[in-house]
């Protein structure tokens, strides 16, 4: 039985109240549940493209680090992997030298290569890097000159090298999960193909 308002009494339209109070909470509840689902669609949708966005790096820096035994395509890899890939515009490779007390520089690009011609193996973030085989990150650029991340090169546990960038291009704000992933990939590869072209020169 539908009642018109007009001719409702004071319990009937209470009633009538309650309902459609009743029925604007459902709405509103239902509304709720699909942004969560959405939000999470959203979410889970980000992630698959940064999946996507490490392996497509990943897969870009093995090429480039394996393409070749040369010495100076191999350094050229490395130095190519953290401009274009991380978005670095200061970097230097060092080597540790055949007495491991120092490491020497071999590559580097927008650093002043006097000034970096040579660490000592205990000195700082990249004398850490080298002593303890684990990479080194700085909270953020900090613009003066130290180093925002220093990467051991390794052949298993033995640091033949650490790559060390000093500034990151305008735009980043700072490192992001392709560039760990990038950082553990030239950890490990990029060492192994130091070493090799070391040994094929």
């Amino acid at each position: 039985m539908t009642v018109r308002l007009e001719d409702a009494t004071r319990p009937e339209l209470l009633t009538v109240l309650r309902s459609l109070l009743q029925e604007r909470d459902e709405l509103q509840r239902r509304i709720d549940e699909l942004e969560l689902a959405h939000e999470r669609l959203r979410r889970e949708h980000a992630a698959v493209e940064r999946d996507h966005a490490v392996g497509s790096h990943l897969q870009v820096a093995g090429r480039l680090l394996h393409r070749s035994l040369d010495r100076r395509q191999v350094l050229t890899a490395i130095l190519e992997i953290c401009i274009n890939l991380v978005g670095c515009e200061e970097i230097a490779l060092f080597e540790r030298g055949g007495d491991g007390e120092r490491l020497g520089l071999i590559a580097s690009f927008g650093v002043d290569e006097a000034a970096w011609a040579s660490v000592a193996i205990d000195a700082g973030a990249i004398g850490q890097a080298a002593a303890t085989a684990s990479i080194q990150l700085a909270g953020g650029d900090s613009g003066d000159g130290t180093p925002v991340a220093c990467v051991p090169l390794c052949v298993e546990r033995h640091v033949v090298g650490v790559l060390v960038l000093f500034r990151l291009l305008p735009h980043k704000a700072g490192f992001e999960p392709v560039d760990l992933a990038l950082f553990d990939l030239l950890r490990e590869e990029g060492g192994v193909a130091l070493a090799a072209s070391a040994e094929s020169a």
